[in-house]
């Protein structure tokens, strides 16, 4: 099993530390997580420059006394793509390049991917393009607003039909599932994903062995909900234990690994 869905970085007020993060995951004791794909919150800086993020992550994969601590097969980057890193002289295909990316993230939330702006529409095509040359999935952030809804992307998911997309926490969940409906190569993830769309998913045979739903868990941002939020006291160990529950409704393998 694979948690497509893990975080590091700057959340808030707080930093999550890759070590922290990697441990807890892959000594889970509620499933076995045999690799995790992650990326960096740190993207959601205002004025973030790459440099900063290739810095934080590269970090990871140094060597040390001959050896890295986490194995570039067992732990998976992927290039969260800031529309500013155009301007930075850094476009997606640099920045693919510049480390072990397995996929690119887009996040309409943290980041204004406005696609009635010609430059905007240009990146996304950009991005798009070189997954298809290069095989490369996205996974694409979505939320109940009308600006980061499942379907924003939608003429994309029409246009490259050989790019592979993760439409992360199936939101909203109707429009989900006219997405995956729809296309062959729109997926969805289960990260944040309550128990009622959990099951619609199920009932539109969407959840399950020979479903399109990946497991994911946006851990530890579920953590930071349920204590600064919540105001729940409750271990980095036991909210991933809870996190992974929707294993049960997702498939085994992952399109990252």
């Amino acid at each position: 099993m694979i948690d497509n869905h893990v975080h590091i970085g700057w959340w808030s007020d707080r930093y999550y530390d890759y070590q922290q993060v990697f441990d807890t995951v892959l000594t889970s004791r509620k499933v076995k997580i045999d690799g995790l794909v992650f990326s960096s919150t740190s993207s959601c800086i205002f004025g973030v420059k790459y440099s900063e993020i290739e810095a934080e992550i590269g970090g990871i994969y140094s060597v040390k006394d001959g050896k890295t601590q986490y194995s570039q097969s067992v732990v998976k980057p992927l290039l969260w793509y800031v529309p500013d890193y155009r301007k930075q002289g850094v476009p997606v295909e640099k920045a693919f390049a510049t480390l072990p990316y397995c996929g690119i993230k887009i996040h309409p939330r943290a980041h204004n991917w406005d696609l009635n702006d010609c430059g905007t529409t240009d990146i996304v095509h950009e991005i798009f393009d070189f997954a298809g040359r290069n095989n490369v999935p996205l996974l694409i952030h979505s939320g109940y607003d009308e600006f980061e809804e499942a379907g924003k992307f939608e003429r994309f998911f029409k246009e490259y039909q050989d790019v592979k997309v993760i439409l992360a926490h199936c939101r909203p969940i109707e429009q989900t599932v006219k997405m995956l409906s729809k296309y062959r190569n729109v997926y969805a993830d289960s990260s944040f994903v309550d128990q009622k769309s959990l099951n619609i998913l199920k009932e539109n045979c969407f959840a399950g062995k020979n479903g399109k739903l990946f497991f994911g868990t946006d851990f530890p941002i579920t953590h930071w909900h349920a204590t600064e939020r919540h105001g729940q006291k409750i271990s980095f160990e036991r909210e991933y234990e809870k996190d992974s529950e929707s294993a049960e409704y997702c498939l085994e393998y992952s399109l990252f690994f």
